[in-house]
Formats: C-alpha cells, structure tokens, sequence
C-alpha cells in the first residue's frame, strides 16, 4: 500500500533544509540551501534513513539548492548507485540552472540523464520557480497538502 502523509516531514541538515513527501511508491525530497561539506554528512545520514525504511525510488528537487560543489555530486552518484543496487532509482525532478551547470562541469551525464522536467510517478508535482509577492512558491502542492500549498509553507 502506497503511503502519502498528510504533513511533509522536516530535516534540517547543518544548514540543508530537506522536505520529505511520499506518494505512489515515490519518495521525494526538496532541498533549500547549499549541499556543501557542513550538510552533505547529515543528508547521508537522512537519505541512509530513508533507504533502512524501505525508500527505493527517490525524486530529487534541487531548485533552491544555492551551493552544490563536489561533495555534493559525490553523494547524488553514491545514492544513485545504491538506489540502483537495491532496484530503485534515483531522479531529479528538477535542477536550478547553477546545479545544471555544475553537473555539466564536472561531466555527471548520468545524473543530468536522470533529470525529469514533468510529474514523477502519480500524484508528484514539480516546481516551477516562480515566487508570488509573498515569496511563496506557485506550483501546484504536493500529495496530502491542502490545494494551493506546498512543503514550503510547512518549513517556517
């Protein structure tokens, strides 16, 4: 039975805000702020978490992340290779164009392979980067959130 929650769960990762939502076989994670060497150790730690409780497919959204360096293209390829190893799969549901960049210079074809510009699975929406005058997001809200909301409204 696929679980959806009503309420997203909250990590903060050392400066890595995680946003985790499950629907349809699917978990995913919105990430804000910088994967870096302070947050990448506590995003193992919350990504080893969620594969010990049965995750396998991941949806990935990197449109907030401002910082994404070395460290972490090191755990996106760690992850994908343990998703794969356990029959899942690893996608990014979306990618900030500084994230894209990175990926390309750094040669991570595989990953920006993963790359999914519509829905993944039923039920998961994506964003789409436009902010109204209140800063908040206008995309359409995730899986068990009211209509209209979206994780970030439960992150303050």
């Amino acid at each position: 039975m696929n679980e959806i929650r009503d309420v997203p769960d909250v990590v903060d990762c050392r400066g890595l805000r995680v946003v985790v939502w499950r629907s349809a076989g699917w978990t995913g994670l919105d990430l804000t702020g910088d994967i870096d060497l302070a947050s990448a150790p506590a995003l193992v730690a919350t990504l080893d978490g969620l594969l010990a409780d049965g995750a396998r497919h991941l949806a990935l959204d990197l449109t907030y992340v401002d910082f994404f360096g070395v460290q972490a293209l090191r755990v996106l390829d760690d992850l994908e290779r343990r998703c794969r190893r356990l029959h899942g799969r690893l996608v990014l549901v979306e990618v900030s164009p500084h994230v894209r960049r990175v990926l390309v210079l750094l040669n991570a074809q595989r990953l920006l392979d993963a790359v999914l510009p519509e829905r993944v699975g039923t039920g998961a929406g994506t964003r789409t980067g436009r902010a109204d005058a209140g800063g908040h997001d206008e995309r359409p809200g995730r899986p068990g959130l009211p209509a209209g909301s979206s994780p970030r409204d439960c992150m303050s």
